[in-house]
């Protein structure tokens, strides 16, 4: 896949095209891509993404705080094993927030060479979001694209949205919430220093410094996990809480206990692959009790993955 940042550089030809922010790249969002390069194929047209950076809402509304479920990064990665051709990354400003649909139209015939534009049966765009998919088709005939409103995914009667697998994540629903997005949610960052009472109590923990300040934490719990580096796959059990039973107060910490790995992690880039929540986080009336739960913890990721 061909990625865009400055669209002066775009080389114009005729496009199938469909815009979004795309936060997930989910099932909702492959299936609406799938029905993209099948059109694509049948007109002979390159088949495009159009995506935006920064969060609109956050220039819309500045103090806006967005908990996203892929970095840039990771959502270019996830599109990069699609089929489509191309990615275009507008970067969303005020300008671009007061364009109207039909300018934003004009635009993308103008300068993409957009012929045929697919719209999510419930996607709006534009200044204010005031039109509608009726706004879009009668734009269309004017400046001469064909607008196509795409199909919704359905599973378990429910539209796979990423507001659904945002709600599930925060409920800690991860195999659900897998389920819907098609593959393991991750969060990825920096392994740094932590109080290193896990490693006194014989289990150490890489504590975890994420990428991103905007990505979704999952909810407050311990759970079954897998951590990729460096080329190397290990088994997990990781903790996103305040250790009650050790006293950290207010500090949220991120820290997982590698399964029979006994290296230096610090300052490593780590991934972190979510399968299913164990349990919730409890406060333990002594530091033995404590380790006698991750004990069970291990044991219990050790089964599960064995299975």
């Amino acid at each position: 896949m061909e990625t865009i940042w400055n669209i002066n550089e775009l080389k114009r030809q005729a496009t199938a095209v469909t815009i979004g922010f795309f936060d997930g790249i989910h099932r909702g969002h492959t299936f609406l891509l799938e029905q993209l390069k099948k059109t694509a194929e049948e007109k002979h047209l390159r088949s495009m993404v159009i995506t935006f950076f920064p969060h609109p809402r956050e220039v819309i509304h500045v103090d806006y705080k967005p908990q996203m479920l892929n970095t840039m990064t990771e959502k270019l990665e996830l599109l990069g094993n699609t089929d489509i051709d191309s990615c275009l990354i507008l970067s969303f400003n005020e300008a671009l927030s007061k364009m109207s649909a039909y300018d934003f139209m004009k635009f993308l015939k103008e300068k993409v060479g957009c012929t045929t534009l697919l719209v999510g049966y419930d996607h709006r765009f534009g200044k204010n979001r005031a039109n509608d998919f009726y706004d879009y088709k009668t734009f269309g005939e004017t400046l001469g694209i064909e607008v196509i409103k795409t199909e919704p995914f359905i599973e378990d009667n429910i539209h796979i949205s990423s507001s659904v697998i945002r709600k599930l994540i925060a409920e800690g629903n991860l195999e659900k919430a897998n389920k819907y997005l098609g593959y393991h949610y991750t969060l990825s960052g920096k392994v740094v220093e932590g109080f290193k009472q896990g490693k006194r109590i014989g289990f150490p923990t890489a504590n975890i410094s994420p990428d991103s300040l905007n990505k979704l934490l999952p909810a407050i719990g311990v759970y079954i996990v897998k951590i990729t580096f460096e080329g190397q796959e290990y088994n997990g059990v990781l903790n996103i809480g305040y250790r009650p039973t050790l006293k950290n107060g207010e500090d949220l910490t991120i820290e997982t206990h590698l399964i029979d790995y006994s290296g230096d992690l610090y300052d490593k880039e780590i991934t972190i692959h979510f399968y299913k929540k164990m349990r919730n986080e409890r406060k333990f009336s002594t530091i033995e009790e404590l380790a006698n739960q991750i004990r069970r913890d291990e044991r219990l990721a050790r089964e599960y993955f064995k299975k």
